[in-house]
């Protein structure tokens, strides 16, 4: 009765992906990645100069294993978003315009602003993965009349290209699917917020600390200190008070 289960990460990550509910990767994460390929890839460097073809072996998987972590976790990152996006468009559950934009905000600001950052030419991943092809190239050079380790060097350079041109498509297609959002929404926003303070304002200092009268040119020959003298432009106001 007292006793607490947690479910296994194999588990969750399996319940993740049959509910389609994926989990962002930050850029962070993808920059630990490529660390992890370019110290892979110093090893495999020294293996090739050293001609050990075990210590090959051993790199290649290594490299291959973060190859497709990176994969899978574009592509997760791509369904998440999306995801995320149709829930905002949607807006099942009645949020108001600032937490609506609050959620692609963070989606902008978190995910996909710093993986541009690491995904643009001359940036970090484009570095990464120039030098990671450069070693197989003279890798399989160096090994060209070995069969296996040359068959091997081919299938690594395989996923290398595999994952530069996904992690491409992944990456616009969410900015595709957010960019439009994010900007309707900040304008949106942004008038929200500008209402709220406009009437704050009114409710604290009284109509004319806004200066409406120059702004909107009303008569000052029938106006009254905090009302209007246009019904309908009173009206509207209380209508924007309400929304």
């Amino acid at each position: 009765a007292t006793a607490h289960y947690e479910i296994t990460s194999p588990v969750k990550n399996l319940m993740r992906f049959l509910l389609q509910e994926q989990r962002l990767t930050s850029a962070a994460v993808i920059q630990a990645y490529l660390n992890d390929l370019e110290q892979s890839q110093r090893e495999l460097d020294g293996a090739i100069r050293e001609s050990r073809p075990v210590w090959i072996e051993r790199a290649l998987n290594e490299i291959n294993e973060t190859l497709e972590r990176i994969r899978q976790d574009s592509r997760a990152n791509r369904e998440a978003v999306i995801n995320e996006v149709m829930a905002v468009k949607s807006n099942k559950e009645q949020r108001s315009v600032r937490e609506r934009f609050e959620v692609i905000n963070r989606l902008w600001t978190r995910y996909l602003e710093p993986l541009r950052d690491l995904i643009d030419v001359r940036k970090s991943m484009d570095a990464a993965m120039d030098g990671l092809e450069r070693v197989m190239r003279s890798g399989a050079h160096t090994f060209d009349l070995d069969g296996g380790l040359n068959r091997e060097f081919y299938r690594s350079r395989t996923r290398l290209t595999r994952l530069r041109r996904e992690i491409s498509i992944d990456f616009h297609e969410s900015l595709r699917e957010v960019e439009p959002l994010y900007e309707s929404l900040k304008q949106d926003s942004e008038l929200v917020r500008g209402a709220s303070r406009a009437l704050e304002r009114i409710g604290k200092e009284g109509l004319k600390n806004l200066g409406f009268s120059a702004l909107l040119a009303i008569p000052s020959s029938r106006q009254q200190e905090g009302l209007f003298p246009d019904l309908a432009l009173e009206s509207y106001l209380h209508g924007v008070y309400g929304y």
